[in-house]
């Protein structure tokens, strides 16, 4: 059995808990042994060390939302999906790595074509390519007459929408997504709501067969959902989380909490003014765009502020910007109230738990897998820290040091959800 400490200046362990100073990870294979003060720790003489003594240790970053073949600061979705097969893995697989190097060591990527995102989790379990850990939900589930066209099949019916759930499952989804409600049409002239956005394309009864369909199965359920019906029928079907929610009403919050319903946050896309919507040229060139977004991010620093406040449990993902999902945690911090240990939490631990994995991943505690990431200087003083990861491990096994030539050399990549 192959063992390594990692020595550290700060160990943040995703908890919450007060960081240690001096602390250690103790690594067996690619489970945690042990955490804490160097000093507490038992290990062998000649073990193999990894010194990070002027460093901060943390958690891998989990990203609760993604897409594997969009590059979302690029071309338009709707190109990006559209593209030949090859091309759209080709990306796939480029992303997921600037996912990895950047510390995101498990992320859940939510309604991507043809399951390239299934074959992805399956090659970088193998060791084919490098990524991190994924769950992914294959095409999302979708009314032929709603939103989301290129991202999955129209499916109407109540005997439909749970074969669609067995059929996703079949094909090797970890989860199901649903598009409850629409966007901004894509219509530059005009970026008005979507006529799906406040009222929803599927009825109660199609929501709730598809929740109880997954369930039943041991499936868990998201969706996307901006606001208005389509957002309150999920949670009152039971769905597990709700995606972006950015022109939430209050009374929703009352929703989330009385069901208990998690909410994920996507902050960069829509505020950050180099990889985000405000990057776009329209943003500089369209007023209506630049008006409808603008009101949109007013309403998201209004009512996710409350929810926070209010005790909704909140997390985060990146929406297809991959390598920048730490901007998330800036945010959060910066604009929603959060802490930066807050921040943190909400991008690791929090995350973890909304996949379903907070037994695996998300904090430095025994028994977990060794998904372990470093940065220098405190995070806790500056979140934009975590922009310049030093050292990324996931499984026990470092990535930031390989060669190009190794980074996919056939190793298995541990323990894996599936």
């Amino acid at each position: 059995m192959a063992m390594k400490l990692i020595r550290s200046k700060l160990l943040i362990d995703g908890t919450g808990r007060d960081p240690i100073p001096n602390g250690a990870v103790l690594i067996e294979d690619d489970r945690i042994r042990a955490v804490g003060p160097v000093e507490a720790l038992d290990f062998p003489q000649d073990i193999e060390e990894i010194d990070l003594s002027d460093q901060t240790v943390l958690p891998g970053l989990v990203d609760a939302h993604s897409h594997c073949v969009l590059r979302g600061e690029r071309r338009t979705l709707s190109q990006q999906n559209t593209d030949p097969l090859p091309r759209m893995t080709l990306r796939a697989a480029n992303n997921v790595r600037a996912d990895l190097l950047s510390g995101v060591t498990t992320m859940r990527t939510l309604g991507d074509p043809h399951y390239i995102d299934v074959m992805l989790r399956d090659a970088i379990n193998e060791g084919e390519v490098p990524g991190p850990r994924l769950l992914v939900s294959g095409p999302a589930l979708r009314a032929t007459h709603g939103p989301g066209h290129t991202l999955g099949p129209g499916i109407d019916g109540v005997d439909a929408v749970r074969h669609q759930v067995r059929e996703n499952i079949f094909n090797g989804s970890d989860v199901i997504k649903i598009y409850a409600t629409g966007w901004l049409t894509a219509d530059p002239a005009a970026y008005q709501l979507h006529q799906f956005t406040r009222t929803t394309p599927y009825t109660r009864a199609e929501f709730c067969a598809i929740m109880d369909e997954a369930h039943r199965i041991g499936l868990r359920v998201t969706a996307h959902a901006h606001c208005g019906a389509g957002l309150r029928d999920c949670i009152e079907c039971g769905i597990d989380s709700i995606e972006h929610a950015a022109m939430m009403e209050e009374e929703v919050i009352d929703l989330f909490l009385k069901h208990d319903t998690w909410l994920v946050g996507t902050h960069t896309v829509l505020f950050d003014p180099e990889v985000g919507l405000m990057a776009k040229k329209d943003f500089e060139t369209v007023p209506a765009y630049r008006d409808s977004l603008l009101r949109v991010q007013e309403t998201v620093l209004t009512m996710h502020t409350r929810a926070i406040a209010a005790g909704v449990k909140y997390s985060m993902g990146s929406d297809a910007r991959h390598g920048y999902f730490s901007r998330d945690l800036e945010f959060v911090n910066k604009h929603l109230g959060m802490s930066p240990m807050d921040a943190i939490v909400a991008g690791t631990r929090s995350a973890a738990t909304v996949l379903g994995l907070e037994g695996m991943v998300g904090t430095l505690e025994a028994g977990k897998v060794a998904d372990v990431i470093s940065v220098k200087g405190n995070p806790l003083e500056d979140l934009t820290l975590l922009r310049n990861v030093q050292m990324v491990m996931k499984a026990g096994r470092r990535y930031d040091q390989l060669a190009v030539r190794d980074l996919g050399d056939g190793h298995p990549t541990g323990d894996q959800p599936r």
